[in-house]
Formats: structure tokens, C-alpha cells, sequence
């Protein structure tokens, strides 16, 4: 397995910016890719530095992109750069062109933790035909309630306008999904400030998604427990070892 830093120029931010990624060194037909994102406090290099993910996904057929979002939310910012679309759609395509991975449905996931988890939701049930399984831990689930309670300090991303029943608006999307969708798994610490967002999100999910898994234990916001839920989702989900 290689581990390769890259720094290039994207034309969608406007600006260099950079990933993290593991790539087989002897690919096998059928790669399977994980683009794996970052908490609001966090860098492209925050799962590689926490989490033994090199060591996880060691002589497996899976390239692994950890990519930098900033504080973005994984949005096209109202007064920022656009990171949705550079995700969605730029850095595939770097990835795809670069590296020679195809990236079809059935061989792409997509996961991450708090912001991050919110990033991967967002992205994979709003691009439902590219991701086949979503893995969210500790996430951000009901941004609407979040930026409501402050308005400011949301601004920059999500600017003064009502985001409900929009593309950002968890609930709504996945209440509105078409006849394509992805499998999810989903982890939350009842300990976690996150909690009561994850257990009212899990009770739409599971009207509406039938290939959804939600699972909860002991925790808080921290590592040791996305170390551990990483392993269960590459396990059941991606790789299934």
C-alpha cells in the first residue's frame, strides 16, 4: 500500500489545496474507493494522524482519498469557495484521470465523522447514483436546528437564508430520494452533544432507507470510538472481510 500526499491546482476553488490517499500497489480489478472526510476542527491529515486507517485498509484492493474541506460543511459557501462541487465533482475527476480508477457505483463509498459525517450524508444521498454505501459517525444530522441557533456564525457558509427543504437539509433529502439508494451505517456515543441530532435522524432514515444500520453505545465525541466504527463500516460495508 502507498501513501501518497498530493498538492495540486484546482480550477473550482481556485487555488491549491490538498488530499491524503492510500493506494494499492498491485490494483486488482474492481478497486474499491473510500473518499473519507474531516470534523470542523480537523485537516485532511486528521484520520490519518487519529486513526490507524493505513494499517486497516494494509494489502487490501481499496484506495482510500482524505481530502481538505476547511470549514466548509461541505458546501458551496455563500462567502466562501465552493467545496461541494469541487468533492462531488473536480476531485473525482482528478482522482479518476490521475490514477486510473474508474470509480463506479458499486466500487465507491463515502464517510466521515461530525462535520465530516454531515459532508459524507450530504454528498452521497444527494448523489445517490455515484456512492453505493454512506458512513456517518458522531454527525452533524440537523443542520437546520444548528445554523437557527446561529445565524452568524453560519453566515459565511450557508449565508441569512432559510435552508430548510433544501439540498443541505438532511431530512429533506432523504425523504425525497428517488429509486436509487445508497446502503448507510450509522454510529453515534450516547455520551456524544451530537446524540439527540443522530436519534432523530435515525428514526427518518429508517423509513426511508432500506439498506440503513444505526448503532449507538457508551461514547463521546472522540476518537477511540471513530478508530473503532471505521473498522466496522470497511468491514460490513466496503470491504467485507
Amino acid at each position: 500500500m502507498a501513501r501518497l500526499e498530493c498538492r495540486f491546482y484546482s480550477g473550482v476553488l481556485g487555488m491549491r489545496t490538498n488530499f491524503i490517499m492510500y493506494l494499492p500497489e498491485k490494483r486488482e480489478e474492481g478497486t474499491k474507493v473510500l473518499y473519507l472526510l474531516h470534523g470542523l476542527s480537523d485537516t485532511f491529515r486528521t484520520w490519518d494522524e487519529y486513526s490507524a486507517i493505513g494499517r486497516y485498509v494494509r494489502d487490501k484492493n481499496i484506495a482510500v482519498i482524505m481530502p481538505d474541506a476547511q470549514k466548509s460543511f461541505y458546501t458551496d459557501m455563500k462567502y466562501g469557495l465552493p467545496f461541494y462541487t469541487y468533492l462531488s465533482g473536480e476531485l473525482p475527476g482528478f482522482i479518476k484521470e490521475q490514477f486510473n480508477l474508474e470509480q463506479k457505483r458499486e466500487n465507491t463509498h463515502i464517510a466521515g465523522l461530525s462535520m465530516g459525517g454531515y459532508g459524507a450524508l450530504k454528498i452521497g444521498l444527494n448523489n445517490p447514483h455515484n456512492f453505493k454505501s454512506i458512513g456517518a459517525f458522531s454527525a452533524v444530522c440537523d443542520i437546520v436546528e444548528l445554523v437557527n441557533e446561529r445565524k452568524d456564525d453560519f453566515a459565511p457558509v450557508f449565508g441569512y437564508e432559510d435552508i430548510k427543504d433544501t439540498m443541505h437539509d438532511l431530512f429533506y433529502v432523504v425523504k425525497n430520494l428517488g429509486d436509487v439508494k445508497p446502503s448507510v451505517y450509522h454510529w453515534c456515543g450516547t455520551e456524544d452533544f451530537l446524540y439527540e441530532q443522530n436519534i432523530k435522524f435515525s428514526r427518518v432514515a429508517k423509513e426511508f432507507l432500506p439498506c440503513y444500520t444505526y448503532s449507538e453505545g457508551p461514547g463521546d465525541h472522540s476518537w477511540q470510538y471513530w478508530d473503532r466504527e471505521i473498522v466496522n463500516y470497511l468491514k460490513n460495508y466496503v470491504l467485507g472481510y
